[in-house]
């Protein structure tokens, strides 16, 4: 199934991640508002950085890789700020 969420407002996105138990990744500082707002799930990886491309984001991601996956699995933690 291919979900389009390229156009969607912050909202949809959220209630995407929420129902399909999906993590947001994200540059953006909304998300951050409205987990503080609603909680969570979904969980948000907040990615801290200034312009860059996707393999700097990817590379960011791969090495946080093991903070990640603990963030992953805390019940008590709904967001991380990653850079």
């Amino acid at each position: 199934m291919m979900v389009q969420l390229d156009d969607a407002d912050d909202k949809a996105i959220w209630e995407f991640a929420k129902e399909g138990e999906f993590t947001i990744i994200t540059k953006d500082s909304d998300f951050n508002e409205i987990s503080l707002l609603k909680g969570f799930p979904p969980k948000i990886i907040w990615i801290r950085t200034g312009n860059c491309k996707i393999k700097e984001i990817e590379q960011i991601i791969r090495n946080n890789i093991i903070v990640l996956g603990a963030f992953n699995q805390s019940k008590n933690l709904g967001i991380i700020e990653i850079s």
